[in-house]
């Protein structure tokens, strides 16, 4: 009992000693008034803030962000006062007060390191104190379970999952039984057959194909075919343009310069049907601010899937040749799914060569990295494209042959799937589809 009150006594102690108002502020200070440095913290959750002042701020410039795509303090004023919280950390004086020195964002990213580091320290002595208090009453092995567990944290910086077999195999075994196993069907039958199922968390997904064939088209198919929160990131086209093609294909409509009052109307229904999915769109090419984007948007919305369009526009990455270059993107793009349990879908192009032919992995433009980062492979072919009216003695108008050329998991092969050229879709043969 002595020993129990003793820990609580030490306890606030040691946690006050992990919690500093200063690097809080100054990080905050930092994003407000050097705003170019956001898209380096949209990866931090507010929770690593202690302070409820600074974590309320954080939040509210998180979500000035994702609605205005910039950050400033009349924004984040306005959203605080919206949510009926500026009062509450100390009015319009707390904010000012903030940013009342020139501070440079130079050095955000040790300010941010430093505070997630102590997040981290928390997060251990609250589990600490509780194996403490239970100590008596555990097995010896978990207790070195506990311990160990609580090290790999505070040295990664992050949770880390458990690693033994027995474990991981319970667990497993539990969610089939359960059908609890987390798949995401494409909606494309024929594939979903070979994919066992669907897409699984933690998966690099390549959608390989030539120019025109269809690589933006078969992704926002794949997009519109799931009710969970997506991010499409084009590096190619304005978000209006992406927007515009994702409206027209739900609802089935062909895009043209003059349209009669029953296409508007299913333009309409398609808007309202988008409601219940949330889609968001980023235009950006820089291969780094994409990774963090796609961290935010699964911090803050739960994103089950990221599509990027495409791989080869990515910068930022330097390497003494772009093959290395796309080489790095590939292994970081995998291992970011694997990080944050996501589905991230990107676009290739393909050689020149690969134009009259039908494509095969070798024909996966400057890296073979791709083929060897990714999980799953497609690759599109259109026959009649090439002026071909047959293929394998069929009818190819209309037709996309997909080669399921890598399936890390499962089995290869080809499926026939529609591509409705009016809508920009593909869909399953099964569908009773309008050519």
């Amino acid at each position: 009992m002595s020993q129990n009150v003793s820990m609580d006594l030490r306890y606030p102690k040691l946690m006050n000693g992990l919690i500093s108002s200063e690097i809080e502020r100054t990080l905050i200070a930092k994003v407000l008034y050097d705003p170019d440095v956001i898209d380096r913290v949209l990866d931090l959750s507010p929770g690593v803030f202690e302070s409820y002042e600074y974590r309320v701020v954080f939040d509210s410039i998180l979500d000035v962000y994702f609605k205005h795509k910039k950050v400033d303090l009349p924004l984040v004023a306005q959203d605080l006062k919206e949510k009926k919280l500026l009062d509450k950390i100390g009015g319009s004086y707390f904010l000012s007060g903030l940013i009342e020195s020139e501070i440079s964002g130079a050095d955000v990213d040790l300010y941010k390191m430093k505070l997630v580091e102590l997040a981290n320290k928390r997060k251990a002595l609250k589990k600490l104190t509780t194996l403490l208090q239970e100590f008596p009453e555990r097995e010896l092995y978990e207790i070195s379970e506990e311990l160990l567990q609580i090290q790999r944290e505070i040295d990664n910086g992050q949770e880390t999952k458990p690693t033994d077999l027995q474990i991981l195999a319970d667990r497993i075994i539990e969610e089939i039984e359960q059908e609890k196993e987390r798949i995401y069907p494409t909606g494309l039958l024929d594939v979903d057959n070979y994919l066992a199922g669907g897409l699984r968390p933690g998966n690099l997904v390549v959608v390989g194909a030539s120019t025109s064939t269809g690589k933006t088209s078969f992704m926002l198919s794949l997009l519109l075919k799931q009710s969970t929160p997506q991010l499409f990131i084009t590096a190619e086209m304005s978000p209006e343009e992406i927007a515009s093609r994702v409206l027209h294909m739900k609802g089935e409509v062909e895009r043209q310069k003059k349209y009669e009052k029953e296409q508007i109307l299913k333009l309409k229904r398609a808007k309202s049907t988008l409601k219940n999915q949330s889609i968001f769109i980023e235009m950006v090419s820089d291969y780094r601010k994409t990774c963090t984007l796609i961290r935010g948007y699964k911090q803050r919305y739960g994103i089950t899937h990221a599509y990027i369009d495409y791989i080869q526009l990515l910068t930022g990455v330097k390497a003494s040749s772009r093959v290395l270059e796309l080489s790095l993107i590939a292994d970081g793009l995998k291992q970011l799914a694997l990080d944050t349990e996501l589905i991230i879908v990107v676009a290739s192009q393909l050689n020149r060569e690969a134009k009259a032919e039908k494509p095969r992995l070798y024909h996966l433009r400057d890296s073979g990295a791709i083929e060897q980062a990714a999980d799953v492979i497609f690759l599109l072919y259109r026959p009649e494209l090439h002026s071909q009216s047959t293929y394998k003695g069929q009818n190819t108008e209309g037709i996309c042959w997909v080669n399921i050329a890598k399936n890390r998991n499962g089995r290869t092969g080809e499926v026939k799937l529609a591509f409705l050229k009016k809508f920009m879709k593909f869909e399953s043969l099964t569908r009773d589809i309008p050519f």
